[in-house]
């Protein structure tokens, strides 16, 4: 018997740029720094900027100056009420302060006088903007860049919403204009809702295995939540939810993720994933809706960006549909026929009609579980293609895991997670391990997060997993998390080993004899290992 394994490596490389020179909670001092937006022309232009200033003991309390070579020469005094606020007339900035920190968002609109697609000639590069926060002493602070989501058939000109990565073209704070110099500690905020397809046909084997559907599903959505749960550059106010739906739907809230240290322990209820009873229909529109309304209850000034990762094996047969134009009444025309629209009755202010779905600003990672070329899958990669996020399909146990913890790392782009490699192999019968995995780690790595996953539901006594340091022997674990037929397993750089050539071996546990364990009949073993 062949055992598949498939892997991937997501390393989480960083560094830390700044020296921490300031502490306490000093009223009156005075946080200066220059953010700089790099021109991106033909690429699409950076639409928002989102720094967040940790200022412990702020409370509420502060002023914000912004100087700009398109401003006064004094500078221009922003309103920490959240309020849109007019800069010159053409930029457009909101800011705000609660417990703990500054978080503003910047539209640097006259780079981009055409709409949000593309950037203006001429452009400075990089256009330079300076801000002056006079509060309690800072301690920190976060940046994201963002672009709107490219739609085909449609214009960009809705949300401004599609994270860059930490690779060239983002906006950056250089140490050398920060005073005092403090260090960049992470990415924005992030509302994480898994929306899962709780009907009867989920009860059904996965295509071609004998998985089961919810079995699987269950056990990827865990070990994407342990993937977030490892993440080292996450922020305490990210919030996590499942939404399932069926003929009716219920969810579990939103939950905060609080303190760093200890690995996100507020989320450990929602894994194992519980499952409501099923139910016969599909009502994937209103979970979607659902999901959307968890987001907007957040708080109003410092509300977080929101990613939706949705899983469903079919199409929706009940509840108010995700529709196309061409589908609403009376139809609508070109370009917005092909677009998705959602019933927005759930939301605040009460609706009743429906709205584009890319509207909301929310992205949508989707999973379709099932066959490639299936009706459905349409649908759900028009969603997220309109919405910034994308589509995968599932048509296997591990592949659902790969997919959701893709989309995982996708969905959080940012000064964190990055996937180095993904490796897919057999280890056949009599054949006690796989060739080992290797891969090269910097000094700017702080962390390595290893998923070794196989095909079936046994824990992690099918399969062991094993990460080597450069020059041999085994790294110790700083964090695990093992479930049915997966081992999430974390490293911490340096204190687990030096920079340099790393590898993962995974193996039989007990050497190379067969075995058949997985709710009584006999599997194939699937793994795959990822870094962080």
């Amino acid at each position: 018997m062949k055992r598949r394994i498939q892997g991937s490596l997501i390393m989480s490389a960083f560094a830390v740029l700044f020296v921490l020179c300031s502490t306490g909670t000093t009223l009156g001092a005075v946080t200066s720094f220059q953010l700089h937006i790099p021109a991106r022309s033909p690429d699409l232009p950076i639409v928002r900027v989102t720094v967040e200033v940790s200022v412990p003991g702020a409370g509420g309390t502060g002023t914000l100056n912004v100087k700009h070579a398109g401003l006064p020469s004094g500078g221009v005094m922003v309103t920490l009420d959240n309020s849109l606020f007019a800069l010159n007339g053409t930029n457009q900035i909101t800011a705000a302060v609660g417990a703990n920190r500054l978080l503003f968002n910047l539209f640097p609109n006259e780079n981009f006088p055409s709409g949000l697609c593309s950037e203006k000639a001429g452009m400075p590069d990089p256009d330079v903007w300076t801000f002056e926060y006079t509060g309690p002493t800072a301690d920190g602070y976060r940046i994201n860049s963002y672009t709107a989501p490219p739609s085909s058939g449609a214009d960009c000109l809705t949300c401004r919403s599609r994270r860059l990565g930490s690779s060239t073209g983002h906006a950056i704070i250089p140490p050398a204009f920060m005073s005092p110099v403090l260090p960049e500690v992470g990415r924005i905020s992030i509302d994480f809702m898994f929306v899962l397809d709780n009907s009867y046909s989920m009860s059904s084997l996965v295509p071609g295995t004998t998985n089961e559907k919810m079995g699987v599903l269950r056990d990827a959505v865990a070990q994407s939540i342990g993937l977030l749960q490892s993440e080292t550059r996450a922020h305490p106010f990210d919030r996590l939810g499942v939404v399932w739906f069926s003929t009716i739907v219920t969810d579990s809230g939103l939950i905060e993720r609080g303190p760093l240290a200890g690995g996100a322990v507020a989320w450990n209820p929602l894994k194992p994933i519980t499952t409501p009873t099923p139910d016969d229909e599909t009502a994937m529109g209103d979970g979607i809706s659902r999901a959307i309304k968890l987001s907007q209850d957040s708080d109003p000034l410092l509300k977080n960006d929101a990613v939706i990762v949705l899983v469903t094996d079919g199409m929706q047969t009940v509840g108010k549909k995700i529709l196309y134009g061409s589908e609403l009444s009376p139809p609508l025309p070109a370009p917005e026929n092909v677009m998705t629209y959602f019933n927005n009755i759930n939301l605040s202010p009460p609706g009743g009609s429906y709205d584009a779905l890319r509207k909301q600003c929310i992205t949508v990672q989707s999973i379709g579980v099932g066959v490639p070329g299936a009706e459905f899958l349409g649908k759900l990669n028009r969603i997220s293609e309109e919405t910034g996020g994308t589509m995968n399909v599932s048509i296997n146990g591990t592949g659902m895991s790969t997919a959701a913890m893709n989309l995982i790392v996708e969905a959080l782009k940012g000064n964190t997670m990055t996937k180095v490699t993904e490796v897919n192999s057999s280890l056949a019968s009599g054949t006690a391990s796989a060739p080992p995995v290797s891969f090269e780690l910097s000094n700017a790595v702080r962390r390595v997060i290893v998923a070794l996953n196989w095909e079936g539901t046994t824990p992690s006594g099918g399969m062991q997993l094993q990460i080597n340091r450069p020059g041999g022997g085994a790294a110790p674990i700083a964090q695990r998390y093992d479930g049915n037929g997966y081992t999430l397993q974390s490293v911490d750089i340096p204190a687990g080993g030096p920079p340099g050539t790393w590898s993962v071996t995974a193996s039989r546990a007990g050497g190379a004899r067969e075995w058949t364990l997985d709710r009584g009949t006999a599997r194939r073993r699937r793994g795959r290992a990822f870094a962080t």
